[in-house]
């Protein structure tokens, strides 16, 4: 008589925490993956690899969660426009001279 299989899963012992596999779009995460969908074209295993590691990672409570910007940064006066908060001085002078800069940019490569 042949012994009975458990039906839940085997432990998987591979996943490494500090080894973040990367998407063929070179970032680690659900972006590789979400590309693929928006192009709707079938996830490579390198992308399901790296959204897999970054499911579990935020399962476990690995992830670290970013820091907040200071006022006076853009990436804090992009977080007051997507919080639908008003933008203070410091925060407007800092979006202006991000676009200022990327426009610049934008003439010299054209």
């Amino acid at each position: 008589m042949a012994a009975a299989r458990s039906p839940h899963k085997e432990w998987d012992f591979s996943h490494l925490p500090g080894r973040r596999s990367h998407g063929c779009n070179g970032k680690y995460g659900a972006s590789g993956y979400n590309r693929h969908l928006r192009e709707k074209t079938k996830p490579c295993q390198r992308c399901r690899d790296s959204l897999n590691h970054w499911r579990r990672e935020k399962k476990r409570g690995g992830l670290v969660p970013r820091k907040l910007q200071p006022c006076g940064t853009n990436a804090a006066a992009r977080r007051h426009r997507d919080n639908a908060e008003p933008l203070d001085l410091a925060c407007r002078v800092a979006e202006a001279a991000y676009t200022a800069g990327l426009r610049k940019l934008a003439r010299e490569n054209a």
